[in-house]
């Protein structure tokens, strides 16, 4: 009987999920609520190009920094079935002929005892996705560049809070975006897991269709990029694994929060004093 379908197809081979469409859906329901919200429409006029400004800039950190969609399917494949998918490398002859000569280093992988084979793939699934880096000088600049946008915003948030008082409390739409921005997030992180539940199903109960479905040619972003995850647990297995850093998307992402709270920081202070 055949085996069940494979997940290579859980998603496209190549680049990153594309957020512009929703993050533009986002801005139109911020841009609309704000005016709902604002009696001075000062404020809104002000506010806006900020929130073009901030949301623009995630979208573009968010399109540049996060792990491709084949380094997300090959993490999830070897992390959760590297021991399934060495089964059958290892018996199957033909294909270890094809995965060695491709760049699998599977004369470091199936000498291990199933103990230090155990260990490299707890590693590896704890292991972060290699960073991503602007090139040359353009990678602190891209920081220094978060932290003063997310300043410059907080600083114009304290200044719409000055306008609006002491006694200024955030309207109802201002709650609703909040329930819809974490409705968003959920869906999406949701989505994600199902998509990655679905590798590591087919990866334990199929190995050898989806190491089958790989070598086609439509498929070889993600063939790279399992080879590349197979080399990272030989690595792991032999302690040699480089550590790897918070990803950039998170840190661009604290500094901007940083910014805001600093800038917000102005108003609380004059308030105490």
């Amino acid at each position: 009987m055949p085996g069940p379908p494979a997940a290579i197809n859980v998603d496209r081979d190549a680049g990153r999920r594309n957020p512009r469409l929703p993050w533009a859906g986002l801005l139109a329901a911020l841009t609309g609520l704000l005016y709902v919200a604002s009696s001075d429409k000062r404020l809104y006029f002000a506010l806006v190009p900020a929130l073009v400004v901030v949301l623009g800039y995630r979208m573009w950190a968010v399109e540049r920094f996060s792990p491709p969609r084949a380094q997300c399917y090959a993490r999830a494949a070897v992390a959760e079935g590297g021991d399934a998918l060495l089964g059958v490398l290892r018996s199957d002859q033909y294909l270890k002929g094809i995965w060695s000569q491709s760049g699998a280093a599977l004369d470091r992988l199936h000498p291990l005892p199933p103990d230090q084979l155990c260990r490299a793939l707890r590693a590896l699934g704890h292991d972060a996705y290699p960073v991503r880096r602007l090139p040359g000088g353009l990678h602190p600049l891209n920081r220094v560049a978060a932290l003063a946008l997310g300043l410059s915003l907080g600083l114009l948030l304290s200044w719409a809070w000055e306008r609006g008082g002491d006694d200024w409390a955030p309207p109802w739409p201002v709650w609703l975006v909040l329930g819809v921005v974490i409705t968003f997030r959920l869906t999406v992180w949701l989505d994600n897991r199902r998509r990655l539940a679905r590798v590591r199903r087919a990866i334990r109960t199929n190995p050898r269709g989806e190491l089958v479905e790989l070598l086609a040619p439509a498929w070889q972003g993600r063939r790279h990029a399992l080879i590349d995850e197979l080399n990272r647990l030989a690595d792991h297995a032999e302690h040699t694994a480089e550590h790897r850093p918070v990803s950039e998307l998170s840190a661009v992402s604290l500094l901007v929060a940083a910014g805001i709270a600093l800038g917000l920081a102005t108003r609380l202070l004059s308030w105490l004093l």
